[in-house]
Parts: C-alpha cells; structure tokens; sequence
C-alpha cells in the first residue's frame, strides 16, 4: 500500500531506522562488484533518505516510487542538500524506461509489499530487463522466522513532540504474512490531535522462493547475506533482514 496520509512526517517516526547501514552496505556491494561511476536505481526510494545518500558516490541515482508525497518530500530534501537525483513516480510491478543500469537496489520492507508470488515474479524480471550485462541487483526482506518471534502480535508506540503512533502487527492468513494497524496522532496548530488510522499488508516468502523467481528471471551469481554485513550468509533464528544480491 502507498504511504498516502504521513509522507510529511515520516521521517520523524523514521527517525531511528538505520539508513545509514542500507548506504553502506550498497557501498560494498559497488565495490564487491567492481562497479565504477555507477548508474544506480532505487526502487521504492520513499522520502529519499538512501537515494540522497548514495548521491555521494554516484551522479547517476534515480529514486522510484508510487507515492507522490514520498517523492515531493524527496525532492524537496534533495533541492535542499543541493544534490542532484532523478525523481520517478513508477509501480514497480510496472517497472520501465530504464536500460544499461549498473546496479538496482531495494531496501527497508519494499518487496515485502509485493505480496503475490507472481508479481514478485514480475518484478524480478523488470528488474532483469532494466540492468546491463553484469548489473547488479540487492534488496532486503524480513526473515520468516523474525516476523514469526518478534512482529506478529506485538505493538509498537512512540511518542515526539509533534506526532505519536500506535501500531499492531497482525498474523496473516499464512506464514509470512503480516496486517499492520497504524494509528497517527499528528499535532495541529490548535495544539490539537488529527487521528489517522492506515492499513497496510505485507507477505513475506521463503529465501528459497526469492532465490529460485530470481534464477527464472536469468540471474546468476546469486548470494544471500544477513543483517547488513555483505559477507555473513549464516541465516540464524534471530536474523532479522535477509539481504539477496544477484547478478544478471
């Protein structure tokens, strides 16, 4: 689902997510793969905070995303850090124009929001269409496992001191998948509350299935990593992100 209602202030309650370990680990992957002055794709860019990031190590960097509020958030931020970004306003199940890209990524839940297998199907080989020869494309997703032992049935809360939030984390209707209740309450100028309710659904597949759509859509040279370090592929009980690289 398209974040519609808090794209102005997402960044607050984003506040603690760790972008900066998203930037340095596509750091490593353009070394790991020799990627030199890369044309980079971030799909599902939301208010842009990786794609501004590695706006430093490249200038060639396009942000993809379905909602026009993340994007006009995002450009208003990369006007202000005076950093030049391509901003696209694509489904990435639709996925086009793109041609030679060097390196696609996708992190912080995107793919978790592709919630049927055959449009993950999709995107992998949108993806695939999209790169060079010897392109490269990452994404994250949770572990089943994670979800399973820390997210579903549990709720979350945080307080600051223009917005506060409550969230639920629902079971779904099979393993994987997740139905998130979340409850804004954003200070006006009244120093009164809006109350604003969203819904979003999420399904998360086996590592296997990701590996075995990406092998469909032509991919090599696929590997798995856990947790941001680019090179630990030990899945545990407790591994939280799942990061896939894959070259075509």
């Amino acid at each position: 689902m398209v974040y519609q209602n808090f794209a102005y202030f997402y960044d607050e309650l984003m506040s603690h997510a760790p972008y900066d370990k998203w930037i340095e680990f596509t750091k490593n992957i353009v070394k790991e793969y020799d990627l030199i002055n890369p044309s980079i794709v971030d799909l599902g860019c939301g208010t842009g905070e990786i794609t501004l990031g590695l706006a430093d190590i490249t200038k060639n960097i396009t942000g993809v995303d379905y909602s026009s509020e993340m994007l006009s958030v995002a450009m208003n931020k990369g006007f202000e850090q005076r950093k030049q970004v391509n901003w696209i306003k694509q489904d990435i199940r639709q996925l086009e124009g793109f041609k030679n890209i060097d390196l696609i990524v996708s992190y912080c839940d995107v793919i978790n929001y592709i919630t049927k297998t055959t449009e993950v199907e999709t995107v992998f080989n949108r993806v695939y269409e999209s790169l060079k020869d010897s392109g490269v494309f990452t994404f994250d997703v949770h572990a089943q496992d994670y979800i399973k032992n820390h997210l579903i049935n549990e709720t979350f809360a945080d307080v600051s001191d223009k917005t506060a939030y409550i969230w639920f984390c629902h079971e779904g209707d099979q393993p994987g998948a997740m139905e998130h209740e979340i409850t804004f309450f954003v200070k006006n100028e009244n120093d009164t509350y809006d109350k604003i309710t969203e819904y979003h659904f999420q399904q998360v597949f086996t590592h296997d299935f990701y590996l075995e759509a990406l092998k469909k859509a032509g991919f090599r040279e696929i590997k798995i990593s856990t947790d941001f370090d680019s090179n630990n592929p030990i899945l545990t009980a407790e591994t939280d992100r799942i990061f896939i690289t894959a070259k075509k």
